[in-house]
């Protein structure tokens, strides 16, 4: 037989919350805080018996009606049970009217240390405390008025031609060089031949080679030499040792051999920079309209760089003017996460375990130091938004998350249900938000020119 026993979520105290615990906070550290708390017994017991009462109405025993389950029985049957779930809401709730009255806004739910084990003793009084960071305190004070030197925004006749030239090697083809000899820059069409023991186990028909691009499990230096100085029609072998992911799982991370016999000698033809290549990019106006353009994109890049620089310095700024420390597990946490999605990357490369372990180690201080200027600047634009009044109204998010469904062709509804899920809309919304802040400051900021 199953007894069901829903209990209300929570157990309001039955007096002034003041009254009816006592409580004690402590600074253990950089934003970090420890709340003492202590229920007297005789609250524990009303809680108790208040749970018993609930028990009665839900039990279902044969031979009682809800609500008439006498106290013994229920004390045999779910006594251990009932003890331990009030014990647990009890200090849930607690610890959530100890900070709504302290006025204390936590950065995720406390840890609860310092619980007795077991379940509920109403004969004592309940002590543990609960540990927990709060957002930094920031001594704001004026925002608006900054001076940050703006640089003046110029294009070259250099830059434009340099843009030019990569937009023509972008679309630049590799054509067959008939009787030519493989170059650096040169690509080679090519039939292998993997060998394992003397006995072949795979070939490969027309893969295109580059010496600059060695064959997985080849020595670079050799590989490359193999292909250097030779023409089409000619054949050179070299070892190697067989990948992890090779297609034939026998020979998989053993020692082994390639045949490649080069079949054409393939080199990079640039078209010329003129009226035709500003056609082939959808330019009708010729060379002349394809240079205005590029001129045009690559002063607008100029000019969000330059408007994210000043934005950078007046964050720079303000955080040397208005220092504050940060909760050293955010600083942690976020440390933590990078350091492992590196470590995966590296992983994922094939890098042997020692080389991964090297180059974490190299990066941790870097990447502490860029994590700590970001969660500083998430909390001085949170503080500045308080201060200045910058909102993000629900509108701005909608249509946001409207833009986005766009450019995904999902309907507006599933893609917000869809971003709500995983916790990414209020990703959003900080991000609309510190656009605004970034905007205020830059704004009202004293932009000197040269």
């Amino acid at each position: 037989m199953t007894w069901v026993l829903p209990l209300p979520r929570i157990f309001p105290f039955t007096r002034n919350r003041k009254e009816v615990m006592e409580t004690k906070i402590e600074d253990i550290g950089p934003c970090r805080k420890r709340l003492s708390i202590t229920i007297p017994a005789e609250e524990l017991q009303k809680e108790l018996d208040k749970g018993f009462r609930e028990a009665s109405r839900y039990a279902r025993i044969p031979g009682f009606r809800p609500g008439k389950v006498p106290r013994a029985i229920l004390e045999k049957k779910f006594g251990t049970a009932l003890r331990e779930d009030v014990k647990e809401r009890v200090v849930d709730q607690a610890w959530r009217e100890a900070l709504e009255d302290n006025e204390l806004e936590p950065l995720g739910d406390p840890k609860v240390e310092g619980l007795p084990p077991g379940p509920l003793d109403e004969n004592q009084d309940l002590s543990f405390q609960a540990v927990f960071d709060v957002y930094p305190e920031i001594k704001l004070g004026e925002v608006k008025g900054l001076k940050v030197k703006k640089e003046k925004i110029q294009v070259s006749e250099a830059e434009v031609d340099q843009a030019l030239d990569d937009l023509a090697r972008s679309r630049a083809r590799l054509e067959p060089v008939p009787d030519a000899e493989v170059e650096r820059e040169d690509s080679a069409k090519c039939d292998l031949e993997f060998l394992h023991e003397g006995e072949s186990v795979k070939t490969i028909q027309d893969l295109v080679l580059s010496p600059l691009r060695p064959l997985e499990g080849t020595d670079p230096e050799e590989f490359a030499a193999k292909l250097l100085g030779r023409r089409a029609g000619e054949e050179s072998s070299l070892f190697l040792t067989f990948s992890k992911n090779f297609p034939v799982e026998e020979v998989r991370e053993k020692p082994g051999e390639v045949k490649i016999k080069i079949k054409e000698v393939l080199r990079e033809k640039v078209p010329p920079v003129d009226d035709e290549l500003a056609k082939a990019l959808g330019v009708e106006g010729g060379l002349e309209e394809l240079r205005k353009k590029v001129e045009e994109s690559l002063f607008k890049d100029k000019e969000r760089a330059e408007k994210k620089r000043i934005e950078e310095e007046l964050v720079d700024l303000l955080l040397a003017e208005y220092p504050f420390e940060l909760p050293q597990a955010i600083v942690d946490e976020q440390l933590e996460s990078r350091l492992s999605r590196a470590k995966a990357e590296m992983e994922a490369q094939g890098l042997p375990p020692e080389e991964v372990a090297t180059k974490l180690a190299s990066m941790k201080e870097e990447v502490r130091d860029e994590d700590v200027r970001a969660i500083k600047t998430f909390f001085l634009v949170r503080e500045i938004a308080k201060k200045e009044k910058i909102y993000v109204t629900e509108g701005e998010v909608n249509r946001a998350v409207q833009a986005m469904a766009a450019e995904q062709r999902v309907s507006p509804e599933k893609l917000r249900s869809q971003l709500e899920s995983r916790g990414i809309l209020q990703e959003i919304r900080f991000d609309l938000l510190e656009r605004k802040v970034m905007d205020y400051l830059r704004e009202k900021a004293e932009l000197v020119e040269d």
